[in-house]
């Protein structure tokens, strides 16, 4: 229903090692905070492509969108990514230190944790490299480098996941060996993250807690497995403590 009323570009990025230089959701409720600085700068350059070049009336993005320490926001950030990108009439993904295609599997973006839901759940992605440059400079006129044959197979190189899985993939409790080792190649700040990534994936139903830690990664397997009914993934685990 929201694809079908509402046209909108969802962005997927890297947040700045310095998180302070982020522009947030406080700071966009704020009619006293300084529209000013790197996090607000990469606001207006994505708002700008969302309107002039894909035509979208709204943009989403997860620093201002997402208030942090909401934790209802938070919540559905991690129940709903999935459903969010999914629905997006473009991915638009800003890899602010990569200048060309040949440096791509060496962004930060492959390495960080909540990129991958974006990564498998867009229909339509366009990758753009320091200076909101295209990167896919053979068809840089195109919205959709997921519909460039080329262009996929350097993603596939990248992330780790076949062509198929990054055009048709489908969230789901299966296929759960497979899941986590595309997750395994990843990293996040917080360690809940390491599970909380994952909740829309494979469409669990875990709440969250910001204060579990490493708790939250055995809590999701508990939540996932008994659906999936793949047990042998104990065997991907590692070793027993």
């Amino acid at each position: 229903l929201v694809k079908g009323a509402v046209k909108y570009a969802a962005l997927s990025h890297t947040w700045r090692e310095e998180i302070e230089e982020e522009f947030t959701y406080q700071q966009m409720v704020s009619p006293d905070s300084v529209r000013d600085g790197p996090g607000w700068e990469k606001l207006k350059q994505f708002v700008k492509l969302a309107k002039s070049t894909f035509k979208c009336q709204f943009a989403w993005l997860d620093t201002v969108c997402v208030d942090r320490h909401s934790p209802d926001d938070q919540q559905a950030a991690a129940r709903c990514g999935f459903d969010w990108f999914r629905n997006a009439h473009v991915c638009i993904v800003y890899l602010a230190s990569t200048r060309f295609l040949s440096e791509l599997k060496h962004d930060r973006w492959f390495r960080r944790g909540w990129p991958l839901t974006e990564l498998l759940a867009s229909i339509r992605m366009k990758f753009y490299g320091a200076g909101w440059e295209p990167l896919n400079v053979q068809c840089s006129g195109a919205e959709n480098d997921k519909a460039d044959s080329n262009f996929l197979d350097v993603l596939s190189q990248a992330s780790g996941i076949s062509v198929d899985d990054l055009r048709f993939f489908l969230p789901g409790p299966n296929r759960v060996r497979e899941k986590l080792s595309w997750a395994s190649r990843r990293e996040t700040d917080r360690p809940e993250d390491r599970a909380y990534c994952l909740i829309s994936i494979f469409v669990s139903r875990m709440e969250i807690d910001p204060d579990e830690g490493e708790k939250a990664f055995p809590r999701l397997m508990l939540n996932v497995i008994p659906k999936s009914h793949e047990c042998d993934v104990f065997a991907w685990a590692g070793k027993s403590a």
